[in-house]
């Protein structure tokens, strides 16, 4: 397990073990959990040197997570009877090597040998024989001898020798006939860990290595077929990468947090060793890179999300939505697109009626978190001029999403607050009224604010100023959906000494006609 502890000089421990502190972050190893269920985890942060037992933590944490699943053995049962049936004949009865007694008889008595297994996890179990034969003579009883053991609760618990077997056979031996039966039930069960909430139906990948007992062969994934499979979902042959061997596979579902058995069954004999299980998600990944958390479920309107399985599936679904759109209605992966209003979405999709969700948060441009002045244009005006520019990159709030597939237009108008040498020269916000490029991934769009050509530029200077209050709206690239969004100031000031002042997205740019450039 690993972290970061803010303090380089403290001692960690993890569930009474000690990690490895370098440079603040900590590792540690053999931290011992729960085998099952939910692993809770204890992180402390003690003086350095310290002994835990004796001394109090400086701070700490802790947290439970579920357990992945995992295939085991819950019961375990076998049966062997052996019955032969015995013919018995004359006997010569000898005492001192002489011959004392003929006994004349011809009698059949059977002949049996049982013995049973039954087991079941955290309980227990017992195993038993029964043994019977005749003796010499057919007026004897026959001989018995019983025994039973107990089994303990943890007998089988590391077993992995699992079969679901039957054999039968018969034969005659020295003229006496005899049957034979074998039988063996491995039950094992999908420990899901604890994963869900209650109410909840949780979907599983299940795969197992499936051998014929009679032919040593193993089994072709059609030929197999797991309890609590999903009704209409085929058996599938996947190979490992790492080794190349063949694994039947197969999706299994069960109620969140409720052990269930997935024994494979086929026709004939079969063991079935080193069973693996994994939770089957349904994962999301943005396609925008930034923000950087590509898991993130807080989208922005027309944001688009990669959709899949993880394990792979080979079976299809169908995906359905609450808002927004997807690329497809049926198949292993989607692409679903935000809409193009705040919402709360859900994402669904079903695998022979069984369904998993993904739930979304969807955000509308709410404002400008900030501004950047990216240019200042220090060498764009002669020395003498009164002129300013400056080029400002403003970033769309919230910054939590991507709205990199929303474009923003500056909606024209006139000047208020107008002052000075522009009074009678009120500008007009002729350059607006054109929508932007879509916005970067992280929200940003460039913008120039500035003196093109002011009146008075030139000595004398004289004072004046103005406001741009400007109105804006943003919409989805490609939508004829417009909507209004926030509005903001520029404002451009010259003064009699002919600095020049341009303020836009909350950044100023200051210019004098020495073309000394000041910026906040």
């Amino acid at each position: 397990m690993t972290g970061t502890v803010s303090d380089t000089n403290k001692d960690v421990w993890v569930n009474g073990v000690q990690a490895t502190v370098t440079n603040g972050n900590w590792s540690a190893a053999g931290v011992p959990v729960n085998s099952s269920g939910s692993a809770s985890v204890s992180v402390q942060a003690y003086p350095s040197g310290s002994a835990p037992a004796t001394t109090p933590p400086d701070g700490g944490q802790n947290s439970v997570q579920p357990q992945p699943p995992t295939v085991k053995l819950a019961a375990y049962e076998d049966g062997y009877h052996y019955w032969e049936n015995v013919r018995i004949t004359d006997l010569d009865v000898y005492q001192n090597q002489q011959i004392i007694e003929h006994v004349s008889q011809d009698c059949w008595k059977p002949e049996s040998d049982d013995s049973s297994t039954y087991w079941v996890k955290d309980i227990g179990g017992s195993y038993k024989t029964s043994n019977q034969w005749p003796t010499v003579r057919c007026t004897d009883d026959l001989s018995t001898d019983d025994s039973s053991e107990k089994l303990s609760p943890d007998e089988y618990s590391a077993s992995t020798e699992w079969k679901y077997s039957n054999f039968d056979d018969s034969g005659i031996y020295r003229g006496d006939p005899w049957t034979e039966h074998t039988h063996i039930r491995s039950k094992v069960v999908l420990d899901t860990g604890g994963h869900g909430e209650v109410g909840m139906t949780r979907m599983y990948l299940v795969l197992a290595q499936v051998m014929d007992e009679d032919t040593g062969l193993q089994l072709a994934a059609g030929a197999v077929r797991f309890m609590n499979q999903l009704a209409g979902t085929a058996t599938e042959d996947v190979t490992n990468n790492n080794d190349g061997s063949v694994w039947s596979q197969a999706l299994v579902s069960a109620p969140a947090g409720v052990n269930v058995g997935v024994v494979p069954k086929a026709a004939g004999n079969i063991s079935f060793n080193g069973m693996q299980a994994s939770n089957v998600v349904l994962v999301s990944q943005t396609v925008a890179v930034y923000p950087y958390d590509l898991a993130r479920t807080n989208l922005g309107v027309g944001e688009q999300v990669n959709l899949f399985f993880v394990p792979e599936l080979h079976a299809n679904a169908t995906w359905s939505t609450t808002a927004g759109s997807l690329s497809v209605t049926s198949g292993k992966t989607n692409l679903f697109t935000a809409p193009s209003n705040a919402a709360n979405v859900t994402v669904t999709a079903t695998i022979s009626g069984k369904s998993i969700s993904k739930s979304f948060n969807v955000f509308e441009p709410s404002g400008i978190d900030h501004g950047q002045i990216t240019y200042n244009y220090s060498t764009a005006f002669p020395v003498g001029y009164a002129a300013a520019k400056m080029d400002v990159s403003a970033v769309i709030a919230p910054t939590n999403v991507s709205f990199y597939r929303v474009c923003v237009m500056e909606v024209p108008g006139p000047a208020t607050n107008v002052t000075g040498i522009f009074t009678n020269n009120p500008p007009y916000h002729s350059t607006a009224g054109f929508w932007s490029a879509p916005l970067a991934q992280d929200n940003h769009f460039t913008d120039s604010a500035g003196t093109r050509n002011p009146p008075g530029r030139l000595p004398p200077f004289n004072a004046g100023g103005f406001d741009w209050i400007i109105h804006s709206k943003w919409q989805i690239q490609g939508s004829l959906i417009t909507n209004s969004f926030t509005q903001w100031t520029q404002s451009v000031q010259i003064f009699t000494n002919g600095d020049v002042i341009v303020s836009k997205f909350g950044r100023t740019l200051t210019r004098t006609t020495n073309n000394v450039i000041t910026t906040n």
